[in-house]
């Protein structure tokens, strides 16, 4: 019994569904799935990675020591040159007026090392070259060398005016 009530409900179904407006048939949906995680990297690799990484490193440092700053290292070290640079010209040779100034700056740096501007000092050299040559007494050519040359006690003048002399005529 329970099957022909089985099947008077399925041919009821199927007459309602007769009954009914045809529709075009959906496609089923696929059921989608999540985006997969990408695949986790094992540490293991990631600290192969930087071991290697870090060796490559301090294999260049080393090269870069020992090929650039040990040679360096190992050479004896150089005294200091008290000697004046040379300003490289046209043809590497200076003249004796050159000459002149670059022993008088030299000496006076060791007379007055704070007197740096060789230009004025230069120049206050020459004026008092002039009052030499002029016939002016000692006293008058050093007090005038003490005015010309910034911050320099009379000793000290006195000092610049006998090494003007090295090379001023009279």
């Amino acid at each position: 019994m329970r099957s022909v009530a089985f099947a008077v409900y399925v041919m009821s179904c199927v007459a309602n569904v007769a009954h009914m407006h045809p529709q075009p048939p959906r496609p089923h949906p696929q059921p989608q799935r999540p985006p997969q995680p990408p695949p986790k990297q094992s540490p293991v690799l990631l600290i192969l990675l930087v071991a290697v990484g870090g060796l490559a490193v301090l294999a260049v440092v080393g090269v870069l020591l020992v090929n650039v700053v040990g040679p360096r290292l190992l050479a004896p070290p150089q005294p200091p040159s008290l000697a004046l640079p040379q300003k490289s010209q046209g043809t590497g040779t200076t003249t004796p007026e050159e000459q002149r100034k670059k022993d008088f700056l030299f000496r006076l740096a060791t007379i007055a090392p704070w007197l740096l501007d060789e230009d004025i000092n230069w120049s206050a050299a020459t004026r008092t070259c002039t009052d030499i040559k002029q016939g002016k007494s000692e006293q008058e050519v050093i007090e005038a060398a003490q005015e010309r040359f910034t911050d320099v006690d009379a000793e000290q003048a006195k000092k610049i005016v006998a090494e003007i002399r090295t090379w001023c005529g009279p």
